[in-house]
């Protein structure tokens, strides 16, 4: 049997997924693209969030979203702005962008799609777009935010000669893990 010396164990780190790239990501602010003081906000609080700014998004613009060039009527838009947050979340869990999101769902809809999945798409791109600016005022970071800007540190560090210094995880729940967060993992690891 082999024993573990403490000076290794003082070396160790035990954490959540997200609180150990919230740490990673305010060890390099600069680099990782955020203010060092940002919070992180669970998801009941990004839940609570998306749907008061479903309701400002709603107010704002109503009166285009019903009558102006990308037009829904009143019904159809009322039932859209409803959805927006649920499939905001689900979109975000893809790590993209706004405007990566946006190309990849017009490249799609490109061979098919119809005029009112092309509306949907602008009225959708406009509501991630405000989503993220208020999340940048309010200087937080959601759940998916930390693995995009975690995910870009990597890739930022590896094109300027750097390796981060973790290398072995350990990781309780395996199955709950996406396969982004995977990547994140083995971009970590990767030599």
């Amino acid at each position: 049997k082999r024993k573990i010396l403490p000076s290794v164990l003082r070396k160790m780190e035990v954490a959540t997924f997200h609180s150990f790239l919230s740490r990673f990501l305010k060890q390099d602010p600069f680099g990782a693209g955020i203010d060092s003081s940002a919070a992180v906000i669970d998801e009941n609080t990004r839940e609570i969030l998306m749907l008061d700014l479903a309701d400002r998004f709603a107010e704002q613009y109503g009166e285009k979203i019903i009558n102006g060039d990308n037009a829904l009527g009143a019904d159809i838009a009322a039932k859209l702005i409803a959805k927006f947050p649920l499939a905001l979340s689900k979109i975000r869990r893809y790590l993209l962008s706004p405007g990566e999101f946006y190309r990849k769902a017009k490249q799609q809809l490109n061979s098919n799609g119809t005029e009112i999945e092309f509306k949907t798409l602008e009225w959708l791109f406009q509501f991630y777009t405000l989503y993220m600016e208020e999340l940048e005022k309010r200087n937080l970071l959601d759940f998916d935010e930390i693995l995009i800007k975690s995910k870009n540190l990597i890739q930022y560090m590896r094109e300027n000669g750097v390796a981060p210094d973790r290398r072995v995880f350990l990781i309780d729940e395996f199955q709950d893990n996406n396969p982004n967060q995977l990547g994140i993992v083995e971009e970590f690891c990767r030599d």
